[in-house]
């Protein structure tokens, strides 16, 4: 696979990695941002489970201040499958990495039957 600045620049800011690392992690996961999160989630450098968030008392603001930002961000990240006259369906981004880190065989081979049908999966982060 290609890998691609926006990829990269993707792992720099949800990481917190510099454009090396960032890039050699890339290059290991063979340009597969998915692969390359899970290494990341395996070695304990991210996580995407609630105990990440910082322990804060009740009325906490920045508690409060991250919650609502991730859930913005959840909301706003779209991955859509377009057939080349209009757009099939669309569905929260969070929905299709669980999806695809539970079902790696199923998503592959939806993936390839995408192709077949000559539409395109768009993934779109505001």
């Amino acid at each position: 696979m290609q890998i691609t600045l926006e990829q990269v620049k993707f792992l720099q800011q949800k990481a917190g990695l510099n454009y090396e690392d960032a890039q050699e992690l890339m290059e290991k996961a063979g340009g597969d941002l998915l692969r390359a999160l899970n290494i990341l989630e395996k070695s304990g450098k991210i996580t995407f489970l609630p105990s990440a968030l910082p322990s804060a008392k009740k009325g906490d603001q920045e508690t409060e201040t991250l919650l609502s930002r991730l859930w913005e961000v959840n909301n706003a990240a779209r991955i859509r499958v377009n057939s080349p006259e209009r757009t099939l369906f669309q569905f929260p981004l969070a929905l299709g990495i669980i999806g695809a880190v539970a079902f790696p065989r199923l998503t592959s081979l939806s993936m390839l039957a995408l192709l077949l049908a000559r539409c395109s999966l768009e993934i779109d982060i505001h």
